[in-house]
């Protein structure tokens, strides 16, 4: 990524550099296009932006989200650092949407082993995988009854 610093503020990032640029000491245009080199990148204004650290690892309920481009104090980019927050509420659904449509596809495989499987079947394994399926559709049945 590339910000363009202009009198110590960022004016614009961009994940590659322009194809053409206007230098801050002349005022001249430069078309560089591929040939850029970070000395002219830089009379114009464009400076690299580190890469942030790798992602933190997730926690349950929160969003890892990077921060802005920010400046160190002799006016060029630092890298951007990873800031967490709460899920919102439509992420929160969409967790839990995707978390019952999981559940709802891991039944299907069971229920047909079971059907297809059902005279092979102990007493005790048979009375195991119906008791996981109740379970399971319990749950769904609850959470889309709360709705």
């Amino acid at each position: 990524m590339y910000a363009l610093i202009i009198d110590g503020q960022i004016d614009k990032t961009r994940p590659s550099l322009p194809r053409s640029a206007r230098r801050l000491d002349t005022g001249e245009w430069v078309t560089a296009g591929e040939y850029w080199t970070p000395d002219l990148a830089e009379a114009c204004g464009w400076f690299v932006v580190p890469d942030p650290a790798p992602k933190p690892p997730d926690d349950p309920g929160m969003v890892w989200e990077l921060g802005p481009v920010t400046l160190d104090g002799n006016d060029l980019p630092v890298a951007r650092q990873w800031t967490q927050r709460p899920m919102t509420q439509d992420e929160l659904d969409a967790v839990a949407d995707s978390m019952e449509r999981s559940t709802v596809r891991g039944l299907l495989p069971r229920l047909t082993a079971l059907v297809n499987t059902s005279g092979t079947l102990t007493r005790a394994r048979m009375s195991d995988e119906l008791r996981f399926m109740a379970v399971a559709l319990r749950r769904i049945i609850r959470d889309t009854m709360e709705e």
